[in-house]
């Protein structure tokens, strides 16, 4: 069964005497815990009466909420009650749910006031819990608010332990938990349905906005600072499916290109191309899909790089006890975020190599570790039989933790042998840990994962483009860089991208009768005939005291 605690008024019934206590049972200063209490102490409240304040008063308990300060005494009060479930779970008074059979036994998760209990269907269980909740209570002045506070039960567990488990804690019981930390916990067969969340918020921010008064500037700062940052933390957790990801690809393409409820906006240009950097052409919004993917490789890397955590071990014993992550199997009955950790964990494989020290963890033929070799993986000569399973320390000399270069010349082709003599080694103290070799401290981010499934997928999606309409890179440098105002470095950018609404280009999407310029009648009015081209713009653009002029004859593009 799962235990979901509200603490009733939590920041304000912590009693100051128990506060004092837990700060100096931990060991603080005498003279420090002195300073704190006289922060908490010296607050006073007045009551508001028809627009007038009344006479002040001194609480006698409580710390002020807002106050930078006030989190961090929380936690502190609220480990006393994390360790007397310690003590309990430890001296087996309280069982709680065992990942495998030698695996960790989870009982509760706490965060700030957030208080998970997760525990076997039993009266003892109940009964422990109770008594803790309590004498934690009784000292600390904290009150379970029952109400709010919710049992969830296995679909296994019978009606009756159910119900005697509900009168034994006196907690209402759920089907559904709802939301712990904005997430949801329990989710059907859709994934879709249970992401509803996310796509109503980015809409809240979306159709709040005054479309009419913004510029494309603007909408393009509210949807990168704002509208794209809203599934930040559940793409940190879940996959995305690739249609919901379209979804929010479309709201978000309405928004830029300026639907409403009254018209519909051509799209100029489509969204994918807009996602592009912007010294690719594009506007630089990130894709979903691809960012998602980025925020779930840099959890796999916190799980490589942070074994001894416990969420890290409870993951290991409960999906793959027996081998390393990087082998890890989806297994039949995975869990929708175990399977979005392995969608994440193909961009560590791609982009991450060992970096050796020992050589103890390194696997000789089949880990990437050679950094300057085109795929970082070793060949061997010709004859030579390979065993996967061999690590590198067996080209290692154990006593002096130099390599051993009888060993490699013997085993290793000539390119790759010389590459590897010139590695440094480690002193030996040191295990072989895995690096990120496209950021200077070797650590992965998210910045760098997205850029390199970008590139990758747009490596893999271009093909060779007409030379007459490449555009070069330096001219959107040159745009964005300018010190123009937004607003007209966008115009600049969409003039080059061809996405004005000219007559051309109407009459290519059936809605104009002409694509004949209106003044001159002559030429189809494309954007070079508009800004460059046409008989009447020259007295309008370089008719001025520059005495500018150009080469009508030689321009082909307005990039150009």
């Amino acid at each position: 069964m799962g235990l979901k605690l509200d603490m009733n008024k939590a920041y304000d019934r912590i009693e100051w005497d128990f506060l004092r206590a837990v700060l100096l049972k931990m060991g603080f200063a005498e003279i420090w815990v002195e300073k704190v209490m006289n922060c908490v102490s010296s607050v006073e409240f007045c009551v508001i009466i028809n627009g007038k304040a009344g006479g002040g008063f001194k609480p006698s308990r409580g710390i002020r909420q807002g106050d930078p300060i006030s989190p961090y005494l929380f936690i502190i009060v609220s480990d006393v009650l994390f360790s007397m479930l310690n003590h309990a779970a430890a001296r087996g008074f309280l069982k709680g749910l065992s990942f495998g059979r030698r695996g960790l036994t989870l009982t509760h998760l706490f965060f700030a006031d957030d208080s998970l209990l997760f525990l076997k269907a039993t009266s003892q269980n109940c009964r422990v819990v109770s008594q803790i909740l309590k004498s934690y209570c009784k000292a600390s002045g904290q009150v379970v608010n029952l109400e709010k506070s919710n049992l969830f039960f296995s679909p296994n567990t019978l009606a009756e332990v159910k119900e005697e488990m509900r009168a034994a804690l006196n907690v209402n019981i759920t089907d559904d938990p709802r939301k712990y930390l904005g997430l949801p916990t329990i989710y059907g067969r859709s994934e879709k349905e249970a992401l509803a969340f996310v796509k109503e918020k980015i809409l809240h921010k979306v159709q709040g906005w005054k479309q009419s008064l913004l510029t494309q500037a603007g909408r393009e700062v509210l949807i990168k600072f704002v509208a794209q940052a809203v599934p930040s933390y559940p793409m940190s957790v879940f996959s995305f499916p690739i249609g919901f990801c379209k979804e929010i690809d479309s709201i978000l393409a309405n928004f830029w290109w300026g639907h409403n409820q009254e018209a519909n906006k051509i799209h100029w240009i489509i969204w994918k191309d807009l996602g592009l950097p912007k010294k690719e052409g594009g506007m630089g919004f990130r894709s979903p899909r691809d960012f998602n993917t980025a925020l779930l490789a840099k959890q796999c890397w916190r799980l490589m790089m942070e074994p001894d955590a416990f969420w890290a071990q409870l993951i290991k014993s409960r999906y793959f006890p027996n081998n390393d992550f990087l082998e890890a199997k989806k297994g039949a009955r995975s869990s929708w975020a175990w399977s979005s950790l392995l969608a994440g964990r193909d961009v560590i494989a791609n982009g991450a190599r060992w970096q050796v020290l020992d050589g103890s963890r390194t696997k000789l033929w089949t880990d990437k570790w050679i950094p300057c070799s085109p795929d970082r993986l070793l060949l061997p000569k010709l004859g030579v039989e390979v065993n996967e399973e061999e690590k590198v320390e067996t080209i290692i000399n154990p006593s002096t933790c130099v390599w051993n270069v009888n060993a490699i010349d013997r085993q290793v082709n000539v390119r790759d042998a010389c590459l590897i003599k010139a590695l440094p080694l480690g002193d030996g103290t040191e295990a072989d840990r895995m690096v990120w070799p496209f950021n200077r401290d070797g650590s992965f981010t998210v910045k760098f994962g997205y850029n390199l499934i970008i590139q990758a997928s747009h490596n893999s999606n271009t093909s060779s483009p007409s030379g007459s309409w490449t555009i070069d890179k330096s001219l959107w440098k040159s745009i964005w860089n300018s010190k123009l105002v937004p607003k007209l470095k966008k115009n600049l950018w969409r003039i080059c991208k061809g996405c004005l609404s000219t007559r051309q280009a109407l009459h290519r999407r059936h809605l104009g009768p002409s694509p004949l310029c209106p003044l001159c009648g002559e030429f189809p009015k494309f954007e070079e005939h508009l800004f460059l081209l046409c008989n009447w713009v020259q007295g309008v653009w370089f008719g001025g005291p520059l005495c500018y002029n150009i080469n009508r004859q030689s321009i082909t593009t307005f990039g150009e």
